[in-house]
Parts: structure tokens; sequence; C-alpha cells
């Protein structure tokens, strides 16, 4: 069976692409961390003109959110600032994710596995077992991973999210655990919980709005209204 061959134009686009990415690899590795956060930052605002799509539905989902507290201009201003925000973060990454480590990936995974600790995210919108509960005051189809897993372990569940401060210094910001309820019907536990650790993500995301992935169809999927 021949495999089909992606259209000329998107072959290039993504050569280029790779070969961004190697270099900005290249770089971070070598270049001060100062210098590659910049760098980044100055690329995701470059971006934020160039891929109207993803732009789009920043402003889109930020109006969804803020749009009654915020004028248009600070939406957009907003918007500019998650893309700003993503390259620096992702400078980070490039930084710590070296392509001679990736090999080493499972065997951080198999550690961290060993040690107890498993973190799990439910701010997306996905194809894995869900349920819809409130999100920034639309319902949004949540991931009940982690409500199923510390109900069926008694497993604690601690909020957490790193994000970059004003000096560039990433900062794990921790919050106390969550109380996770069970009554014996899964189902509502499942929901209830699921809404629980909701709510714990909305607060992490509203401690800095600008660096949150707003460009994810986080309300794509919507509920079946019964006929």
């Amino acid at each position: 069976m021949e495999t089909k061959k992606r259209p000329a134009i998107k072959r290039i686009k993504y050569y280029f692409l790779y070969l961004l990415v190697k270099t900005i690899l290249l770089m971070a590795y070598y270049s001060p961390r100062k210098l590659v956060l910049y760098f980044c930052g100055f690329l995701g605002g470059v971006s934020y003109y160039l891929v109207g799509d993803a732009r789009k539905k920043t402003i889109r989902h930020l109006t969804m959110v803020y749009g009654r507290e915020k004028s248009n201009e600070e939406i957009q201003t907003m918007a500019k600032q998650v893309f700003h925000m993503i390259g620096k973060n992702a400078g980070d990454v490039m930084r710590s994710v070296h392509m001679k480590e990736l090999a080493c990936f499972k065997k951080v995974v198999r550690n961290l596995k060993s040690e107890g600790v498993v973190a799990m995210l439910i701010d997306q919108d996905t194809k894995v077992k869900s349920v819809f509960v409130d999100f920034m005051g639309m319902p949004a189809s949540t991931p009940v991973g982690a409500a199923l897993f510390a109900i069926r372990t008694g497993a604690k569940v601690i909020p957490m999210g790193i994000y970059l401060d004003q000096d560039n210094q990433q900062q794990l910001k921790i919050f106390p655990e969550v109380q996770i309820t069970t009554t014996g019907n899964e189902a509502d536990d499942l929901f209830n919980n699921t809404l629980t650790l909701s709510k714990a993500s909305e607060m992490l995301i509203n401690q800095d709005p600008t660096q949150w992935v707003w460009m994810h169809e986080r309300w794509k999927t919507k509920p079946q209204i019964a006929s």
C-alpha cells in the first residue's frame, strides 16, 4: 500500500519548521537562558500574527471568559501576551529537553511511577472518558482520570502549576490538597470530584491567564441535548 505524500508546500513548511526547531534546540543548549527566553518570546510574539486560526481561537476563548469585564483592546493585548509567554515557556522546555536526552524519557516516566507520583492534566478537551462540568462559567468536557484514580486508590490530589514570573524564573505553585468525597455512587462521585478538580485548575489559570493555552478548543465538545 502506497503512502500518500504531503503536498509540496506542506513538505517545505514542515522542513523549515524542523530546521527552526533544531536551531532553537541547538541555541537553547549553548546559549544563556536569558537570551533563549528573549528569542523564544520574540518568536511567540511574531507567531501571533502568522497563525491566524490559533489567534482567532485565543481571542474567542478569552472573550468567552473575560469579555464582560475587559474591552476588545484588553482582550487582544492578553492574546498577544499569551503567545509571548508560550514562546518563553517553550524556551525553557527547549533548554531542559535536549535532543540527545529524548531517549531518556521512558526512564524518567518509569522512575516517577515507581515513586508513586502521577501528574495528570484535566484542563483539555480530549477523547478520554470525560464528564461535563463547569469550567470558567461554561460546561466543558473534562477528563475523569484524576478523580477516578483518587477515588479507587485513596491517593491524595495536590493541584499545582508552573508559571514564569516577572524575573523570568519558573515558579511551581502548589495549592492545598483537594478533598475527595466518596458516597458509594461512583457516577456522582466522578462528577462532583471532577468539578472540584476543574475549579482547582481554574484557580491556577486565573493566577495568570496569559500563561494558559487559550488557542486550545476547550469547549469544542458540546453536551448532548436530549430530544
